[in-house]
């Protein structure tokens, strides 16, 4: 039995498949690109150095049991019909790895869009090394804006937008913001010029995934807060010290944050499942968790 992924999914998948199964009735190999499971909705603390990065990872290796073996490797190909994955190593080396039954729980990635400048000057906020390196570049903005004589220069480097007001984007804005207030007084010249949070959303609220009242809720408190949200708004284009929103403003900013969604992994689409018109693959009441293919 092979296992594609190691995030949530594939790691209970695993954990549970080792404890029902009768022992060497079954050999269960799980298949990641790392590790470790990333605890996602922890990675907002992570950015804003709340929290270590070591508190929002599962080191898969001491958690899995030891009836399962763990293949470090990136998935890039399939051939259903020899029921085979084809897995890169960590030295670049592709093979085939077999398997009698498959437990698709590959994740997702970023979704993006065409807008123009965004693959060169966006950054994500999907993993720890994003998360990570999104703290340093805040940190080196505040840093450089300290050294400008000129005030209105150092706006241009103490503005920051989030694209995208789901979880990812709201949670990681509202825990740098902490971030940045804690340590604000540091920054002398920073302080006297103002920091400025901008929060851009296509739709008509905020966490369209919640209640409208909860919403609701944490827009007011984010507002009360002096972030500035944009609803029915979206990215027209970005340069290396410009957003440009649909609404006709011109963004002075070195940082804009892409957080806007996410969409199934390329890989799932040579897996040989049923996929629907977005390349998610289709599931039922009995299907919800997990996809098998049986040989």
């Amino acid at each position: 039995m092979v296992i594609a992924g190691g995030g949530f999914g594939g790691f209970y998948a695993a954990r549970t498949l080792a404890r029902l199964l009768p022992a060497h009735s079954a050999r269960i190999r799980l298949v990641n690109d790392v590790n470790f499971m990333l605890y996602t909705p922890l990675l907002p603390g992570a950015a804003a150095g709340t929290l270590e990065p070591r508190h929002v990872v599962v080191p898969l290796r001491e958690l899995l049991p030891e009836a399962v073996d763990l293949r470090l490797g990136r998935i890039v190909g399939a051939t259903p019909q020899r029921n085979a994955l084809q897995v890169e190593n960590l030295e670049g080396a592709v093979a085939d790895l077999a398997y009698d039954h498959l437990i698709v729980t590959v994740g997702s990635v970023s979704r993006t869009l065409p807008v123009p400048g965004l693959a060169e000057h966006a950054r994500g906020f999907k993993s720890l090394p994003e998360a990570i390196a999104l703290r340093n570049h805040v940190l080196r903005t505040l840093e450089h804006a300290e050294t400008l004589e000129d005030g209105p220069a150092r706006r241009e480097f103490l503005t920051y937008v989030f694209v995208g007001a789901g979880y990812a984007g709201l949670e990681g804005l509202a825990e740098l913001q902490d971030f940045v207030a804690d340590i604000l007084e540091l920054y002398p010249r920073c302080r006297v010029t103002g920091i400025r949070w901008i929060l851009v959303e296509a739709g008509e609220r905020v966490m369209q995934e919640i209640p409208r009242k909860l919403a609701d809720f944490a827009e007011r408190e984010l507002r009360g807060r002096g972030i500035e949200i944009r609803t029915n708004t979206t990215l027209d284009s970005v340069t290396e010290h410009h957003a440009f929103l649909s609404d006709g403003e011109r963004v002075p900013t070195r940082t804009l944050v892409w957080t806007a969604g996410v969409k199934p992994q390329p890989v799932v689409a040579k897996l040989g499942l049923a996929l629907d018109e977005r390349g998610r693959i289709r599931s039922d009441s009995y299907h919800g968790a997990w996809q098998i293919r049986r040989s």
